[in-house]
């Protein structure tokens, strides 16, 4: 499902701490005036961080993604760029 999303990953650190998602406007996502559907930008960026956990933190952890939020500021009428950066504690 995540290739009808125009969301595609663009970059990924080499330890998988950063993923970078550009969403571009495009006829396939756009809306009767013009803006991003609200749907494709959250099912462009849902599983992306789900993914990151589940990959550093390797077989012995158990990720779920039990809820998600999304609080949108104003319409999407460009492209839309998304980083997930996540921190190491040392």
């Amino acid at each position: 499902m995540y290739r009808r999303t125009t969301g595609k990953i663009y970059e990924v650190s080499d330890d998988l701490c950063k993923v970078n998602v550009p969403i571009k406007l495009s006829y396939k996502d756009s809306n009767y005036v013009g803006s991003i559907l609200g749907g494709s930008l959250f099912s462009a960026t849902d599983p992306i961080f789900m993914i990151q956990l589940m990959n550093i933190l390797g077989a012995n952890y158990v990720v779920c993604d039990k809820a998600a939020t999304i609080k949108f500021k104003r319409p999407a009428k460009e492209n839309c760029y998304v980083n997930f950066i996540l921190l190491r504690m040392k």
